[in-house]
């Protein structure tokens, strides 16, 4: 009974995890993956920032950012950037992912908190720092959070602005649910249609 207890104990999130850049790092792709770079970059000017690389020690030309190349987040975009992902695998070739949809299908099974915490951001909800809501936890391998509901990208707030509060739930496979009291009376699993609104 106690370590049931403990078990479905809130936790805070780690500083390192709020920041949604320092996610990247802890992404651990599929087996074929031998290295791979995620950033964000301006089309127009071609300038490009990386979030993380896994081995600085291999040098690979990046092709001309494209939207055909890139992709874009409804909650973490801010034009004129784009997001970019280019990874290589065993056999040599490079690829970009150019949807929030392929980025879900890299990240592939959910390994760690971070990971989980991630695809949460992808279908558009965050904790913030200094905020008292923003916990988990974690049960049979699910990470239940409480987060709040990305209003904007890059989710500055308006003055006096109040925030919408939810719980998230992502199991192992990937599947993200959601429940927000007035909104919803059970769990609700998120879609694609999810990654693209608002």
């Amino acid at each position: 009974m106690i370590s049931l207890l403990i078990l479905l104990q809130l936790h805070l999130f780690p500083t390192e995890y709020l920041e949604f850049e320092n996610l990247y790092k802890y992404i651990k792709p599929y087996d074929s993956v031998v290295w791979w770079e995620a950033g964000v970059c301006d089309l127009s000017t071609q300038k490009h920032k990386p979030y993380f690389c896994s081995d600085i020690s291999v040098m690979i030309i990046l092709s001309e950012f494209s939207k055909e190349n890139t992709y874009s987040s409804n909650y973490y975009t801010v034009f004129p950037g784009r997001h970019y992902l280019v990874y290589k695998t065993l056999s040599g070739d490079i690829k970009y992912i150019s949807s929030v949809e392929q980025l879900i299908m890299f990240i592939g099974v959910i390994d760690n908190l971070p990971e989980a915490l991630f695809l949460a951001h992808m279908y558009g909800f965050s904790a913030k720092p200094n905020r008292k809501f923003g916990s988990f936890r974690v049960y049979n391998g699910v990470y239940i959070f409480n987060l709040y509901k990305i209003l904007r990208p890059p989710d500055d707030l308006l003055a006096n602005e109040k925030l919408i509060k939810a719980k998230i739930k992502v199991d192992v496979n990937g599947n993200v649910y959601e429940f927000i009291g007035k909104h919803y009376t059970k769990w609700r699993k998120l879609s694609e249609k999810d990654l693209n609104r608002h």
